[in-house]
């Protein structure tokens, strides 16, 4: 934009000044980001002034002595610029904020100590269970097959007393066939055989129904499958009562039972703990965050926090919630000293009890060979008459009921060991040094 001034004036000293002024205003606008939702827009003024002058020395109607008038002219130029930043609306620019928040949840260090503590009584309570769980299988499965041991030792003398009441039977027939005897002495000899019979026959129902037991037990669909072995008495063990204490301290120390109830009072400790560490003050969370605002694509400024939340329990300052993990506590601790005595009456009862099997076993031992001996001439006797058949059938009829007794007494002495184990807790190897299975073993006490 031009504008012009023009005028004559006469200065002070009377002298005759001409001239006029220009004055030029150039306004830029610009965008520093074009495409922008928002954005700046820039303004620059430049200003520029040029004043032009034309001075005449001579005063009017005056002339120098050379007839000369001495003009002087002089230029002015001005220039001023200046630069208006300022924000336009524009429908392309845009402003953008941008924050990042990281939080962090701190845990409570006595809060947490007493989770673990709970975690790891739940992870023994659970290993105890299963010991527990495990003992009580080999228990009963060991009893069901001892059982099936013994059933089938008594059908196997059954079978040999029916063979001796058969026999008994054929040799008084050949007497009455020899007009020596009468025919109702045979009569009363073959009754006693058919009261035999019945007797194996309910042995062999037995030791079925024991079988079926233990193959239902044990998931085995054919009961067939299932090998019974002839061993019916187990190793002889060495008891001596100066162990009877270590026998104590292995059981209270094996049993999964008693485990169990340490491990739940653990439980309540931990869960004690817990409660008592979120009644101490703590962080609940730690925040850090990160801001940045720029505008047109231009970064304006960036900000930086931090913050923190403290809890405090006031609830928890009332002690209200203790009662219960407390109450648990007493309750296992009380359950513990319960189940240490019994389990102290139970290794004694069973200690006894396997001392008098040993006892009872070693004296039918004794018994039966001494009348083996005895009987050994007896059974050499031919039955030539009826005295030496009834002499011949009373020794068979003895060495069976011997035999009996020392099976009768060999399962005693079994039953007394599933006992000892039961109470202990443990395998009979994993107490004794076991030199060998079967009748008359032998062990020692490690």
């Amino acid at each position: 934009m031009w504008n012009w001034i023009e005028g004559t004036r006469i200065d002070e000293d009377g002298r005759r000044v001409e001239g006029g002024t220009v004055t030029r205003t150039e306004t830029t606008r610009s965008k520093v980001t074009p495409g922008a939702e928002r954005d700046i827009i820039q303004e620059k003024t430049t200003q520029s002034e040029q004043s032009t002058s034309t001075e005449v020395t001579t005063p009017p109607g005056k002339f120098p002595d050379d007839g000369i008038e001495r003009i002087t002219e002089t230029q002015d130029l001005q220039r001023d610029a200046y630069i208006e930043d300022f924000h336009g609306r524009d429908p392309l620019a845009h402003d953008d904020d941008y924050e990042f928040r990281l939080r962090f949840y701190p845990p409570n260090p006595w809060e947490r100590a007493g989770l673990l503590k709970k975690a790891q009584g739940e992870i023994n309570a659970a290993r105890a269970a299963l010991i527990a769980a495990e003992r009580e299988v080999i228990i009963e499965v060991r009893k069901l097959y001892e059982e099936l041991q013994y059933l089938k030792g008594a059908v196997a003398l059954e079978q040999e007393a029916i063979g001796g009441e058969t026999k008994y039977v054929e040799d008084l027939r050949a007497l009455v066939a020899a007009s020596l005897i009468t025919q109702d002495k045979v009569a009363m000899a073959e009754i006693g055989a058919l009261s035999s019979g019945l007797a194996l026959g309910q042995r062999n129902l037995e030791f079925e129904n024991a079988l079926g037991a233990l193959a239902a037990y044990a998931g085995v669909r054919n009961p067939s499958n299932i090998l019974v072995s002839d061993r019916v008495a187990r190793p002889n063990l060495g008891l001596s009562s100066n162990e009877l204490d270590y026998y104590i301290q292995m059981a209270l120390a094996s049993r999964g039972d008693l485990q169990e109830i340490v491990s739940l009072g653990q439980i309540a400790e931990g869960e004690l703990a817990e409660i008592k560490g979120l009644a101490i003050p703590w962080l609940s969370f730690v925040d850090l965050s990160y801001g940045a605002r720029s505008t047109g694509g231009q970064r304006r400024s960036d900000n930086y926090g931090f913050q923190v939340g403290v809890t405090l329990p006031f609830f928890s300052w009332l002690g209200h919630m203790k009662e219960v993990p407390e109450a648990a506590i007493s309750s296992y601790f009380s359950q513990m000293g319960a189940k240490k005595e019994q389990i102290t009456s139970q290794v004694v009862n069973a200690y006894r009890a396997v001392q008098a099997g040993i006892a009872q076993k070693a004296r039918v031992e004794s018994n039966y060979a001494e009348a083996m001996g005895l009987l050994e001439a007896a059974l050499k006797v031919e039955a030539q008459a009826e005295d030496s058949a009834k002499l011949i059938y009373a020794a068979e009829k003895q060495k069976a009921e011997f035999a009996k007794s020392r099976l009768e007494a060999h399962r005693l002495y079994n039953q007394a060991l599933i006992l000892f184990e039961e109470a202990l807790g443990a395998d009979i190897d994993a107490v004794f040094n076991v030199e060998g299975g079967g009748e008359g073993a032998g062990a020692s006490a490690s």
